[in-house]
């Protein structure tokens, strides 16, 4: 597993993880409100899937990690979904940079649409992209834990075997299905 990984991990003994994430919105403050829209309306669809699905207690939560974008875990205990501020301020910075190009003609009705909501069109971006990311992750919780580790956790180790392959491209083109589902 990578170190990032087992040091979050680490902080939370026995499933005891942060009710809310705390993210330091003080490089960012624009982020606040995406953060927390986003965080209330997925932390909603997970618990009520988790009260639905008969899971044990699930977590959603934003990481002040630059590195890492976003990884589920699944334990007997808990499950959880970490969206890492890494992932966020890349893809912000992106959207923010894509501003002129959705001023185009082009995109007269999405410009539209975002106006009725008073929401810049970066943001409104960047809200879906946090939100795939998300319905990504709880397609990884819904898939369960492989096979041949049931206290599995998501990592990027830089490593897999070759048999294992096949397996992880599935599972990763199924989560991105669920996602774009729930999306779209």
């Amino acid at each position: 597993m990578h170190p990032d990984y087992k040091q979050l991990l680490q902080k939370f003994p026995n499933g005891v993880i942060p009710q809310y994430p705390i993210y330091n919105y003080n490089n960012n403050p624009s982020l606040k409100p995406v953060f927390d829209h986003v965080f209330e309306f997925r932390n909603d669809h997970l618990q009520y899937k988790r009260q639905l699905l008969s899971w044990p207690p699930s977590y959603l939560y934003f990481v002040d990690n630059p590195t890492k974008n976003a990884f589920a875990t699944t334990r007997a205990y808990n499950k959880a979904i970490a969206i890492f501020h890494g992932l966020v301020e890349k893809m912000h910075a992106f959207f923010q940079s894509q501003e002129t190009l959705i001023n185009d003609d082009a995109f007269n009705d999405v410009r539209a649409v975002l106006k009725r909501t008073g929401e810049p069109a970066f943001l409104a971006f960047l809200e879906n992209l946090l939100s795939f990311a998300y319905f990504h992750e709880y397609g990884h919780l819904v898939q369960g834990p492989r096979p041949q580790n049931p206290n599995d956790t998501e990592d990027s180790t830089g490593t897999i075997k070759e048999s294992d392959v096949p397996m992880t491209h599935a599972r990763e083109i199924d989560a991105d299905w669920l996602a774009t589902n729930y999306v779209a």
